[in-house]
């Protein structure tokens, strides 16, 4: 594993000129990917549906955009620029995801924003039916 998909394809192409393709059952990947791959082998396991989709950098930025008003974020949504600080809020909940920080533990530390990783989890779960 490795963490760009540069890295992961010259990788590839050292294994393949070590070992024969015959004899070559390295699974190859990037660590995105290989979460992707888990998360998809395991996801009625871990409650997901099969048809789950992950968003990049950029469809977070819409869904959070279009989801802003439903959150209780109104000191990040400035009346003249409401969708000034999304990339700050998906960074925030992009560390707090990198150091394993659940959302019981985020809401304790920041009692403010108590309320916003609850209403989070509940706009991003699928609809059903």
């Amino acid at each position: 594993m490795t963490f760009t998909e540069k890295a992961a394809n010259e990788m590839e192409e050292r294994v393949d000129q070590l070992i024969p393709y015959s004899y070559s059952f390295v699974d190859i990947s990037t660590f995105n990917s290989f979460g992707e791959k888990v998360l998809r082998n395991y996801a009625l396991d871990l409650g997901y549906p099969l048809d789950f989709k992950l968003l990049d950098e950029v469809e977070q930025a819409i869904y959070l955009r279009e989801k802003l008003f439903h959150l209780p974020l109104h000191y990040y949504r400035p009346l003249s620029t409401p969708t000034k600080h999304i990339q700050e809020i998906l960074e925030a909940i992009k560390r707090l995801k990198q150091e394993g920080v659940a959302t019981s533990s985020s809401r304790r530390s920041a009692p403010r924003h108590r309320s916003a990783c609850s209403a989070w989890k509940r706009t991003s779960k699928p609809s059903s039916g």
